[in-house]
């Protein structure tokens, strides 16, 4: 009986030698084999976020360190690009940032093959929102219009274009813009490329565009300075005369067709006489003709009128201050020594200054001879002065030879 026993335990011994022999034997041939390899990770359902209007900013793609282990015998046939596949499920996920565990698992891998680590275990991904806005495309021009023609207001077609992306994108969305240069000396259209910057000046890319062109209309007109021709209408009241008026500004330039070369003045809209009576400085209208503006439409036009009323003043003379002029000398005269009253009419400001001296009453006696005469009185011309009467209007003059003795 002990004989069976000891002969039992003597085979259970020998085979658990044989075990480990083989072992120690297999792993000198065939021992394990770890390795570690680059994958990319590969993201899914990204078409749920695409229901969504969302967008994955960063990362734009991963790759995590993938450890596998097994025999080598195994190993030799290992493909990590057709044996690993390493995901990124996105499914649930909104805007914002998560972190996002990276899924492994082993396709097609020979038998004994694991794996025993994944670095890194979770990304950071940040997700936001797809958002369309409008946008007014501002015009830029860039040399200039030939000298004697103006450039009109620049018009695109569409006025407003959408800008659609990733809403810190569009955000940063400063001015949208075309440039047209200018060289022609006639009204065009084009098409010009819609360009998008932010407030750097630096050009916001991966945004779309619709329309990506719009179309600008260029007028281009010939242009000219000319004088302003104020037009008045109506009577200032008895007594009253407008003694000065000046037009601010003196000239205005317009624009228009080749017709404006046909112009010489620009005339104002019939400006009322009696509505400078209580406002002597009157913004006016100017009547500009069919087809023609100003360049600069703001431009304001203002008559500064000077209107003052009308009044008598008289003046006294003796006979001796009458002058007698062209008188034959061989002929004295005889005549009327009474004194003549002249009464004249003007403006406060010009009587108050008005003399004697300036009137210079005088008769003319030229190509009379001798006998009896009517001979009107007569005054010196003054500028803003009216002579209202001369009384006596004439004096009766006797001219007679002179006899010497």
């Amino acid at each position: 009986m002990n004989k069976r026993k000891n002969d039992l335990t003597l085979k259970i011994f020998s085979v658990a030698i044989a075990i480990v022999l083989w072992s120690y034997v297999m792993g000198l041939k065939n021992p394990e084999w770890p390795r570690e390899y680059k994958v990319d990770v590969e993201f899914t359902n990204i078409e749920s976020l695409d229901r969504r209007s969302l967008i994955i900013m960063e990362p734009s793609e991963v790759r995590v360190s993938v450890g596998v282990i097994g025999r080598r015998s195994n190993m030799e046939g290992f493909n990590p690009d057709n044996n690993i596949v390493a995901q990124l499920d996105l499914r649930g996920y909104g805007e914002g940032e998560s972190r996002v565990p990276v899924t492994v698992t082993l396709k097609d891998s020979p038998p004994g093959v694991s794996i025993t680590k994944v670095e890194p275990s979770h990304v950071l991904v940040t997700i936001e929102k797809v958002v369309t806005e409008e946008k007014i495309v501002n015009i830029r021009t860039s040399g200039s219009v030939s000298a004697g023609y103006s450039l009109g207001e620049l018009e695109a077609s569409p006025r407003t274009i959408l800008i659609k992306g990733p809403r810190s994108w569009v955000n940063k969305v400063s001015d949208v813009f075309v440039v047209v240069p200018l060289s022609n000396e006639s009204t065009n259209s084009r098409s010009y490329p819609v360009q998008i910057t932010d407030h750097n000046g630096d050009e916001v890319l991966g945004l779309e565009v619709f329309p990506s062109v719009v179309e600008v209309t260029v007028p281009v007109y010939r242009k000219a300075t000319l004088p302003i021709e104020v037009v008045f209408e109506n009577e200032l009241p008895e007594n009253y005369v407008m003694t000065n008026m000046e037009v601010s500004p003196s000239s205005v330039t317009i624009r228009g067709g080749n017709q404006i070369t046909d112009y010489t003045s620009i005339k104002t809209k019939p400006v009322d006489l009696n509505l400078l009576l209580d406002n002597p400085s009157l913004e006016v209208e100017l009547d500009l003709p069919d087809g023609v503006e100003l360049v600069d439409p703001g431009q304001r036009i203002v008559v500064n009128a000077t209107i003052e009323e009308m009044t008598l003043k008289e003046f006294e003379f003796n006979s001796t201050e009458i002058s007698i002029i062209n008188k034959n000398e061989d002929l004295a005269l005889e005549g009327n020594e009474g004194n003549v009253l002249i009464q004249v009419k003007g403006t406060a400001g010009i009587l108050e200054t008005l003399t004697k001296e300036r009137l210079k009453p005088y008769i003319d006696l030229e190509n009379l001879q001798e006998g009896v005469h009517e001979v009107g009185i007569q005054v010196n011309t003054i500028e803003g002065v009216t002579i209202e009467s001369i009384r006596p209007e004439t004096w009766t003059v006797t001219l007679r030879r002179e006899v010497i003795e």
